[in-house]
């Protein structure tokens, strides 16, 4: 269950919060432990939006946007111990990123421009930390409403590492297995949680509108490309309440 709000504070400026509360069964939760995942708040955003003008040209609006993602709401697991799962990556992200939307008679479509700033990550325990690298970010969204109660969404996104990412000696002395020694290789750890991966994935969705305010909405995602994350088909289905 998740929930995204705006509040517009001026013409120009508006406060985002979005969350969510997530039910999680996994294969390895359940082989290694005596639970079948974790249940809870997952990552809190906060938000600010800035509108820059209406009109760049072409009836294009321009916005900056600010997001601080606090995963303070759940606990952190050990990423090491399989048994063990987390409701987000724990991690402190600040991204920042420039926004150019442009209305249609047929549909939008967004086009986003973004940093995304990685804090450095001590979750795990007292002196056992890492840093992931920051990222840039570029995604594309577009719809297309087909018909009054039918609207067809597209979206393509990548996400590509600037290579900053850092692990500690605390890190890398908790991360090796009792009686194996350590060749001064950090890249097997940064692979393991994924501190500099690459991502390229896109999306096709139909929202179906019930009644005003209410949706029903099917969306199908397939990652195109990955290093050092994970590769799949993601179906899902979603009832979106506006209130």
């Amino acid at each position: 269950i998740s929930y995204y709000g705006e509040y517009g504070l001026t013409d120009k400026i508006t406060v985002i919060f979005s969350t969510a509360w997530d039910w999680q069964k996994t294969n390895d939760a359940q082989k290694y432990s005596d639970n079948d995942g974790p249940s809870g708040i997952s990552d809190i955003i906060f938000g600010l939006r800035h509108k820059l003008s209406d009109n760049i040209g072409a009836n294009i609006i321009s916005s900056v946007q600010f997001d601080l993602k606090i995963p303070e709401a759940y606990t952190y697991g050990d990423p090491f111990n399989p048994g063990v799962q987390s409701l987000g990556l724990g991690q402190y992200d600040l991204t920042s990123k420039l926004l150019f939307g442009k209305g249609f008679n047929w549909g939008y479509s967004v086009l986003s421009v973004g940093y995304n700033y990685r804090f450095e990550n001590d979750k795990i325990g007292p002196g056992i930390t890492f840093k992931p690298s920051d990222l840039v970010e570029l995604s594309c969204d577009v719809g297309y409403n087909a018909f009054p109660w039918l609207s067809i969404r597209g979206r393509l996104a990548y996400s590509k590492p600037v290579g900053n990412a850092e692990v500690s000696q605390g890190l890398i002395d908790h991360s090796i297995p009792p009686g194996m020694d350590w060749h001064g290789d950090t890249v097997l750890i940064k692979s393991t949680l994924g501190l500099e991966s690459e991502s390229l994935s896109g999306q096709i969705g139909l929202a179906f509108t019930v009644k005003s305010g209410t949706q029903v909405v099917l969306s199908y995602t397939r990652d195109l490309y990955g290093r050092d994350a994970a590769i799949g088909d993601t179906f899902a289905l979603a009832l979106a309440v506006s209130l």
